[in-house]
């Protein structure tokens, strides 16, 4: 089951890896998110609720709160490609995390409002996940081209 890839790396199918992934992923974003949130609802005076989190309703752009909660969704697409980056650390593996995190949160709001998003929804989701996945694959991208040391300098070798 395991094979070799180009970067020298064995890679097998770790479905507790992925899964654990997976939860580290969601917690950390949203924690993230409610962090962010938090600071700006309290900027605006305003009690942090879950309907900022999970009601479609609350993002739009003609309040102030709105236009806040669209600010603190896409900052936290950035922190979502560092956890990625940071995590993961895999390019190839950066559309499925983002993607599993979007759909996931996509059913948790349709859960918690138990009816369909609107389009604002839509159009901030697909949004942030363009951000989350180009921002994480460019920084997995980054850290992949780097130099692979094949050699040891002498100088260190005589620490050993």
């Amino acid at each position: 089951m395991a094979k070799l890839t180009g970067s020298f790396q064995v890679t097998k199918f770790d479905p507790l890896l992925l899964i654990s992934q997976i939860i580290a992923q969601q917690s950390f974003l949203y924690f993230t998110l409610t962090a962010i949130l938090w600071i700006g609802l309290n900027y605006l005076d305003t009690n942090l609720s879950l309907s900022a989190l999970f009601d479609y309703r609350q993002i739009n752009v003609t309040e102030s709160e709105g236009i806040l909660i669209i600010c603190c969704f896409l900052i936290n697409s950035l922190f979502g490609a560092i956890f990625l980056w940071y995590f993961v650390k895999r390019r190839k593996m950066c559309l499925d995390f983002c993607c599993t995190y979007h759909l996931i949160h996509f059913l948790v709001c349709l859960f918690y409002e138990s009816e369909f998003p609107s389009l604002s929804f839509w159009l901030l989701n697909v949004t942030c996940a363009v951000i989350m996945c180009v921002t994480s694959e460019y920084l997995c991208l980054r850290e992949e081209m780097q130099l692979i040391p094949l050699y040891q300098p002498i100088s260190q070798k005589a620490d050993l």
